[in-house]
């Protein structure tokens, strides 16, 4: 997946082509959301709803400028790699807030994304 990152960079900016990149994910999985479950959709709308989220859209909003931050400053390898392993902290957050269940296959799944992450960091 990098080689296909670092073509998309050269042939414009890493601003842009995550931009675009974000923006695109988001209209097709939109379109892919209004087809497969509009009734579900309709109840999303509503202002109950938009409380909910408002924070969520907010952090996520701060997630993408972090990354574009993150371009000029580091290589696209370590970006993508330190982004991917989001599943550690979602993990630890969900065991933590949500009290889930943790299998023994999530917690060779983290220690595997991971090891990945530390590998990629300290290959230089």
């Amino acid at each position: 997946l990098d080689p296909i990152h670092n073509e998309g960079i050269k042939a414009s900016s890493p601003y842009t082509y995550f931009l675009v990149g974000n923006i695109s994910f988001s209209i097709v999985f939109f379109i892919m959301a209004f087809v497969l479950a509009r009734k579900e959709l309709r109840n999303f709308f509503q202002i109950k709803s938009m409380k909910l989220l408002a924070p969520i859209g907010l952090l996520l909003s701060v997630e993408f400028v972090s990354q574009l931050v993150a371009l000029g400053y580091t290589l696209v390898s370590y970006v993508s790699a330190i982004k991917s392993a989001n599943i550690i902290l979602t993990s630890i957050l969900g065991f933590v807030f949500l009290k889930e269940r943790v299998s023994l296959f999530k917690i060779l799944a983290i220690f595997a994304s991971l090891v990945g992450v530390l590998i990629i960091i300290f290959s230089n």
